[in-house]
């Protein structure tokens, strides 16, 4: 410490601290930049949150949850396909006086037959429920007593799918052939409607009931050999003859399965917009109300992360949305793959102000845009099978070639949705029986070797996607006897938990 001469009343000098002087310059200023980062950051942030609901108001589209709500309220109740259904799954029974339900006949279908008593019993009991999903088909409009951001039961709606299958099956095995055909048809349109609801969990649900009801048609063609045709499901009648057209009508027109699927991922990108509003209102609360200090500030940083989460998530749904209404899987995959401007722009570091793995959502998005085109290609080959069955009633054996089907049948094949070329869906054999195939995921002709099932979130499946032509359970069957068959419930459980 320096001191003053004694002699002269010498007092300390106190030393000055240079060092600490700027250190807390230093840092006063260095808080004022944090601040307006922070404030900057925020501001981009809802800057780019706001211009994406302006680009969806721009589009014409709903831009909140509310105005897709509003809409659901305006469909009357006259015209209104949902109310039926719903009145029809309050009225469902799943389970029989002795205890078996519907899923144990979904576990062995031809181990009963329909003069099983217990198979009566559940047709009987179900018989309203099932005349209300058929009126339900001609209804015009659908709207879903649940509102947005709620789910419809899925559950249920799957119970609905499995009696519409259950009912189907055995008309199928008393050879009742126009009831097989109506209940085929009432399960598509109410597939349908399942995915009129506006989310994406919705979509997935429709697409595992009309998956299952379509294993009736592969199950129509099963009998062929049971009996000599032509009077087989009396395609003589021209009443029944029409009933086919008409599904194979209904089954090619996949507008409505495109359009729902566009406006799911519309209505995902509005749950987005609520999200940031409820977690505004909810979050700061809670973070004020905590008793850990380290909420408030934790709130205030991470705040703009979610609303950035939020403005990405918008436009990730935007362009899922695009590649769902594309007329083919390897388009769709193009658009929704890593190496687009749109998808690096989301999951590489020139977007440093999101917390979100962009990369892990395009995999769930890609997952559920391949289920979608797989539907599509089981649609299309429901619809040439039964083509080939009116082939058969009219030229005595199925044709060997699906060119004959041309011009009498379609106007052209459908296309393979898989095939980048616009191929059309394949006639081939598999473990001795007659099948269609699409290509799948892979692209590759694997001459109808059936893809295997599993949970498969990352990278293609192997394989071709199989549509049996003489009953799917012999063919499956007969695949296990030879080692062929899919892979089990639980290997693809254990696959999934790897993962």
């Amino acid at each position: 410490m320096a001191t003053i001469d004694a002699a002269e009343g010498a007092v300390p000098i106190p030393p000055r601290y240079w060092w600490l002087k700027r250190l807390s310059l230093a840092g006063a200023v260095l808080v004022f930049l944090l601040v307006g980062l922070r404030l900057y950051w925020g501001y981009e942030a809802d800057r780019r949150l706001e211009r994406a609901r302006e680009e969806i108001r721009d589009k014409g589209l709903a831009a909140t949850v509310d105005e897709i709500n509003a809409g659901l309220d305006a469909v009357a109740d006259e015209n209104n396909a949902a109310l039926l259904i719903e009145k029809a799954m309050a009225q469902l029974v799943f389970t029989s006086s002795t205890g078996l339900t519907i899923d144990s006949f979904l576990d062995d279908p031809l181990a009963y037959v329909y003069d099983d008593d217990v198979a009566r019993e559940l047709l009987n009991k179900n018989a309203v429920v099932l005349d209300l999903i058929h009126q339900a088909r001609f209804k015009p409009e659908v709207a879903w007593s649940a509102r947005l951001p709620a789910n419809t039961p899925g559950a249920l709606q799957r119970n609905v799918a499995k009696l519409l299958w259950f009912a189907g099956t055995q008309q199928r095995l008393t050879h009742d052939d126009r009831a097989a055909v109506r209940t085929i048809h009432d399960g598509v349109a109410f597939s349908d409607s399942v995915a009129e609801y506006p989310a994406l969990i919705s979509n997935m649900t429709a697409w595992a009931c009309e998956g299952l009801i379509l294993t009736l048609v592969e199950d129509l063609d099963s009998s062929i050999s049971a009996k000599p045709a032509p009077t087989l499901y009396g395609l003589d009648q021209p009443e029944i003859r029409a009933d086919v057209k008409a599904l194979i009508d209904a089954l090619l027109d996949e507008s409505r399965m495109r359009r729902t699927s566009v406006d799911a991922y519309h209505a995902e990108s509005l749950r987005s917009f609520q999200y940031i509003e409820k977690l505004d209102e909810v979050g700061a609360s809670a973070a004020l109300g905590s008793s850990r200090w380290l909420d408030v500030p934790f709130w205030i940083l991470a705040q703009p992360c979610h609303v950035l989460d939020a403005e990405g998530a918008i436009r990730l749904n935007g362009v899922v949305g695009i590649a769902t209404s594309l007329p083919d899987w390897p388009s769709a995959n193009a658009l929704i793959s890593p190496e687009t401007e749109e998808f690096s722009l989301l999951t590489s570091v020139r977007r440093p102000l999101s917390i979100s793995s962009f990369g892990s959502w395009r995999r769930t998005y890609r997952s559920a845009t391949g289920q979608l085109f797989r539907m599509v290609a089981t649609r299309r080959m429901a619809a040439i099978a039964l083509a080939i069955r009116l082939y058969q009633h009219d030229h005595g054996a199925r044709p060997t070639t699906l060119d004959a089907l041309v011009p009498e049948y379609f106007d052209a094949l459908p296309s393979d949705p898989f095939d980048a070329e616009g191929g059309a869906i394949r006639l081939g054999t598999s473990s001795g029986f007659a099948v269609l195939y699409s290509i799948g995921e892979n692209g590759v002709d694997d001459g109808g070797t059936e893809a295997r099932r599993g949970f498969r979130f990352s990278g293609m499946r192997e394989g071709d996607f199989v549509f049996a032509l003489e009953g799917r359970e012999k063919w499956r069957k007969t695949r296990r006897g030879l080692g062929l068959g899919e892979a089990s419930e639980h290997e693809d459980h254990e696959e999934h938990r790897e993962r």
